[in-house]
């Protein structure tokens, strides 16, 4: 694709998609549907944790200090409103690109932030020309391999961050104590990544951080784990006055596709 009068963008099919007022660009095909949670009111509650509580700082420094001197054109898949993006992607990229399905999410985006190309598409179908991407990011988002290594450029790396087992642990005690839900593993995620990289790198970001009392409706509101909570656990979260609140990241780095 290519940018014309720097209002659309032209296929190569000749096809013309052009930017909504908001800025960002519309490149979904046929009826796609999404799990109803993913709304406006989710995507301001992210962003109001990631971007607002401190929760995510130190997340985002090491992040910064990882991708540190990467050029090139990075690509955060399953982008969400942005937030993670526009706080870990170095202005040393020569392009920043955000994609993700939930339009909600991408209109977050590009009202909030400049400086990234903001785009309404499915990750496991995207717009992008064949190892075109030096750097895909993905962020607690699904992951597409065959679509990762159509797109990454040689000598690129894949980033993908998941969830380790005391991630929002706290949340999971408070809404979950005796349940299956209390526990998690990503045992069969980190494997299936090795499985499709010949060198990969794994690296753990832990911490705790104290979530103020005006942001536990954002946190409540934005994480999956709390959708089919109990409403009188609801309350009782919100009743608190602080809560600590454990981050758990594994961080893994993948490079030279394996072609199967």
């Amino acid at each position: 694709m290519h940018v014309e009068h720097e209002a659309s963008f032209i296929c190569k099919q000749k096809h013309t998609f052009d930017f909504a007022k908001q800025g960002h660009l519309y490149l979904l095909t046929g009826q796609k549907r999404k799990p109803s949670h993913y709304n406006t009111s989710l995507f301001e509650a992210r962003q109001q944790i990631i971007m607002e509580s401190g929760l995510f700082d130190r997340f985002h420094a090491k992040m910064r200090k990882l991708l540190a001197g990467t050029t090139g054109t990075v690509v955060d898949l399953g982008c969400g409103e942005g937030s993670h993006s526009k706080s870990i992607v170095n202005e040393e990229a020569t392009v920043a690109i955000g994609l993700d399905i939930a339009k909600e999410g991408i209109v977050q985006a590009a009202k909030s932030y400049e400086g990234i190309l903001w785009l309404v598409g499915d990750l496991a179908y995207s717009p992008f020309k064949a190892h075109s991407m030096d750097v895909i990011l993905t962020i607690l988002s699904p992951s597409n391999y065959k679509e990762y290594k159509r797109l990454l450029a040689p000598g690129g790396n894949v980033v993908k961050v998941v969830p380790q087992r005391e991630y929002l642990q706290e949340l999971r005690t408070f809404f979950y104590a005796g349940q299956e839900k209390e526990t998690y593993s990503n045992e069969e995620t980190i494997s299936l990544f090795k499985q499709h990289f010949r060198e990969t790198t794994i690296k753990t970001i832990t911490y705790s951080a104290m979530i103020k009392k005006s942001d536990l409706p954002a946190l409540l509101k934005m994480t999956p784990l709390t959708w089919k909570a109990q409403n009188e656990r609801k309350i009782a979260f919100l009743d608190q006055d602080v809560m600590d609140v454990t981050i758990d990241f594994a961080v893994l780095i993948g490079k030279e596709p394996r072609i199967h």
